[in-house]
């Protein structure tokens, strides 16, 4: 799959930032704030589900969806970074909001083509 990566590098491995997208589109996807945990574990291994839903999901937005993907987007984004400054990024509050990201795409693609997402 791809997705894009941010990183800030910066002398002293405590002040390194790391944002991914689990979409195909960075200018549709969310950047979501990620922390390698203790011996650089990333949460629930071998958990490919849901990226790969929320990249499938994103490639599914047609243009009215994809306005509005686009607000939720900056929505999300703005307060992540708002929270990442009060609160040191981790793998669970990654995969916490991939599934907010998750469940926005699903409400957004139901309201633009009527077809259930979830199943």
């Amino acid at each position: 799959s791809t997705g894009s990566q941010i990183s800030v590098l910066t002398p002293g491995a405590s002040g390194d930032e790391h944002w991914f997208t689990t979409s195909s589109d960075p200018s549709k996807g969310c950047y979501k704030p990620f922390a390698f945990g203790e011996g650089g574990d990333v949460g629930a291994e071998g958990d490919l589900v849901r990226p790969r839903k929320c990249w499938n999901l994103t490639k599914c937005l047609k243009k009215d969806g994809a306005v509005q993907m686009t607000q939720m987007r900056e929505e999300s984004e703005a307060k992540l970074r708002a929270q990442a400054k009060s609160e040191r990024p981790s793998p669970a509050g990654f995969d916490k909001a991939l599934d907010a990201e998750l469940a926005q795409l699903e409400t957004i693609l139901q309201r633009h083509s009527g077809i259930p997402t979830r199943g």
